[in-house]
């Protein structure tokens, strides 16, 4: 949602008038299932999206972009892009194929973003398999996870690998995203292991329990967090 303007993706990039549900504007676009990135930038909104396309959403005009691809897995892009102050970061792979993080930097002004697009900072070659969960920033640091359960930890400003370890004792895929609370992250995997990590530059474990099949993660009110399985609604509360 921005400003009066519905961004919905069907087969393109589509903008609909919040009022009257007419289109304004619709955008070609390649297969893909993250949802984009929504930053203003002095008084216009712009999208960036998982594969690196700028759009302007004013008019849905396609700005200079990066238009990543990942050769023979053209669908391989299923998370959304994480903005951090005027940083954007941003990852995606393919099993054996590919596996990069980028962090982009959006300029001060919209005549540099119209005729420049977003300024590459770094890009980090990371674990080559899929990318469900979207990056996570915190306290300088960003953090990724793979669809096979490989935690991995790059410094934000430089890109540089401070730790990568596959969490031991998974038996599924990685789908739900990473949760920041407190000071430690959630992630789950789709048997129901959720699994509970100290935040920092190294790997620690702080807990983890089984709740049965799921891929959902779970969203925080207060003091209780509500979390969807395959069969229940769980509601937990710290004492």
């Amino acid at each position: 949602l921005a400003g009066k303007k519905l961004i919905v993706r069907f087969a393109d990039y589509v903008a609909l008038d919040t009022e009257t549900g007419r289109e304004i504007w619709r955008t070609p676009d390649p297969v893909a299932f993250g949802t984009p990135s929504l930053f203003q930038l002095e008084d216009q909104w712009f999208l960036y999206t998982i594969r690196g396309e700028l759009i302007r959403v004013a008019d849905g005009k396609k700005l200079p972009s990066q238009d990543w691809t990942i050769e023979g897995k053209e669908h391989a892009f299923f998370n959304t892009n994480a903005i951090s102050g005027n940083r954007i970061y941003a990852v995606h792979g393919a099993s054996q194929l590919d596996g990069q993080a980028y962090c982009l930097e959006i300029p001060d002004t919209i005549p540099q973003l119209e005729s420049s697009g977003l300024t590459l900072i770094w890009n980090a070659s990371v674990d080559q398999d899929r990318y469900y969960t979207s990056p996570l920033i915190h306290d300088g640091l960003i953090y990724l996870l793979s669809r096979n359960g490989i935690m991995q930890v790059l410094n934000d400003r430089s890109g540089k690998l401070n730790y990568s370890q596959k969490i031991p004792r998974l038996k599924d895929q990685c789908y739900a995203g990473l949760l920041l609370v407190g000071d430690k992250i959630y992630l789950g995997e789709e048997n129901g292991n959720v699994i509970i990590l100290e935040t920092g530059n190294e790997y620690r474990e702080a807990k983890r329990f089984n709740i049965g099949e799921c891929r959902s993660s779970p969203i925080f009110d207060g003091n209780t967090a509500y979390l969807r399985t395959l069969d229940a609604l769980f509601a937990f509360r710290s004492q």
